[in-house]
Formats: C-alpha cells, structure tokens, sequence
C-alpha cells in the first residue's frame, strides 16, 4: 500500500494510467528497434514539457526493455 502522504493523483491527460503500453507495427532488427525508440523519444519528450509546465517536480520514469540491444540504444537515446 501506498504511504498516505504520497500524491498518487495522475494529471497527464495525454493517457488515463501511469503505464502503459504503446504498440507499433514497425520491425526490428535483431534486438534493436529504432523506431521504437524514436517513438518513445517522442512520448518522453511530451511528458517532459508537460511537467516542466505542470510543476517542476522530480519524477522517475521506467522504461521497460526485454533485449539489451534495445536498452542499449535507449540509454544512448537519453544521453
């Protein structure tokens, strides 16, 4: 269970959750996924404006890969 004092109000009106999931029809190579990333490049992109807009309070973001392939250029993406 959630401590009382944390908010757990979600305000980003873009999805009604806090996760989700965003499905695509584009291939992959091997265990990379370009375009993923360009498409989830996009989606953090949007969040942080919003944030940064909304209140400029720290968050954590997860983003979660099955291939290292695929965490690999997600973290050179974030660089």
């Amino acid at each position: 269970k959630d401590a009382k004092d944390i908010d757990r109000k979600w305000r980003y009106r873009r999805y009604e959750k806090r996760s989700i999931w965003i499905n695509h029809n584009k291939n992959a190579s091997g265990s990379k996924n370009y375009e993923e990333v360009k498409i989830i490049k996009k989606e953090l992109e949007h969040f942080y404006n919003w944030k940064i807009k909304e209140d400029k309070e720290v968050v954590s973001i997860a983003i979660l890969s099955f291939y290292r392939g695929q965490e690999k250029i997600l973290r050179d993406m974030l660089r």
